[in-house]
């Protein structure tokens, strides 16, 4: 729990009001984060700590080169194009 004239100070200087049940809540929240930012803190990051790979990505399907659509048909559907590619507005 955070103290309750620190929260009130800092309530005031960030132009916030508060009731007091809110506060009550907010100096509980506040504690917890704090608390978990402690134990991030306090993370001992040894050689044999360390999980490599530790996040599970998705798998993707394999890059493999494929015919596509012919040209003259992609170009049929665009709203302004030249003799072989699509001409879009500039980009600053």
């Amino acid at each position: 729990m955070l103290d309750m004239n620190v929260l009130n100070n800092l309530a005031e200087l960030s132009k916030l009001s508060f009731t007091e049940e809110e506060l009550k809540k907010l100096s509980r929240e506040l504690g917890e984060i704090m608390e978990f930012v402690s134990v991030i803190n306090n993370f001992n990051e040894q050689p044999g700590n360390i999980q490599k790979n530790a996040v599970v990505y998705s798998q993707l399907r394999a890059d493999i080169a494929m015919e596509s659509l012919p040209r003259e048909q992609l170009l049929e559907n665009a709203k302004e194009h030249s003799d072989t590619y699509f001409k879009v507005p500039k980009v600053v």
